[in-house]
């Protein structure tokens, strides 16, 4: 009897401390939450954002001439980052994601651990900022340039990132387009291949040796691809990925090509 009493007693104390711990949790996380709605709400209310449809500074990749008229009604954005830099130095651009929350200035760090867990205006939050990744050069002339956010349950930073796996999100011509803004230039990016896929890191690549390994990169996400776009994409290109955690064990991955740029 006196076993029995003691293990009873045992699992209410693990119980209660269990209990203590969610609620202490769930406190944090919607703390993180109000606090990071709060911050977004001060730090872009003074920000201008210009949407340009048409401008003699406006260039399609490659000079393709198919893509003038492919891409002549697609729009980029223009930011004015003069509030945001006195904020944080280390803004880089504006990203923007047609018909989801992602409408965000973008940060980048000496490593990609910092802002996981601070806010653009480098408080402590667990539900971090978007940033760019460190290896990256922030004139997004690299090959693959990544851009990562925490895919919070309440839908800010990329928490909405997965509404373009959404059945007919990509069907409208809008949504096909990714739109960024950065110290010096405008660009606007075409999404080619959207998934889920199991904690990996191989898509997280900034350096490639050869054309062959690109090529090969290329072949590799485009065959994860889930959604109902065909896009073609070369070595040539300079492709944008989009990174979140759907949950402990599963990434959603975007990746799209830019096609239209202008220099500020």
């Amino acid at each position: 009897m006196k076993k029995k009493n003691l293990f009873k007693t045992i699992l209410t104390v693990v119980f209660a401390a269990i209990f203590l711990y969610s609620s202490y949790e769930i406190v944090i996380w919607i703390k993180d939450n109000n606090s990071s709605k709060k911050e977004y709400e001060y730090v872009t209310k003074d920000t201008k954002i210009n949407i340009i449809k048409d401008d003699d500074n406006i260039k399609v990749v490659n000079n393709n001439p198919d893509y003038y008229t492919l891409y002549k009604d697609v729009e980029l954005i223009d930011v004015d980052f003069n509030n945001l830099l006195k904020t944080n130095s280390e803004t880089k651009g504006w990203l923007k994601v047609n018909n989801t929350n992602i409408n965000y200035p973008f940060v980048k760090h000496k490593d990609n651990d910092y802002y996981l867990n601070h806010t653009f205006n480098k408080k402590k939050n667990g539900g971090g900022w978007i940033f760019l990744d460190y290896r990256n050069n922030a004139n997004f002339e690299d090959f693959n340039t990544i851009i990562y956010g925490h895919g919070r349950q309440n839908k800010t930073m990329f928490g909405s990132l997965g509404y373009v796996l959404k059945k007919g999100y990509i069907d409208k011509k809008e949504n096909q387009f990714i739109m960024l803004s950065t110290l010096d230039k405008n660009l606007t990016y075409q999404i080619f291949s959207a998934y889920k896929v199991p904690n990996t890191s191989d898509y997280i690549k900034t350096s490639f040796n050869s054309d062959k390994e690109k090529e090969k990169f290329i072949k590799m996400i485009k065959n994860r691809n889930s959604i109902s776009i065909d896009v073609d994409v070369t070595k040539d290109d300079k492709i944008l990925t989009l990174s979140t955690c759907y949950n402990n064990d599963i990434k959603i991955v975007v990746h799209a090509k830019l096609v239209k740029y202008m220099e500020r």
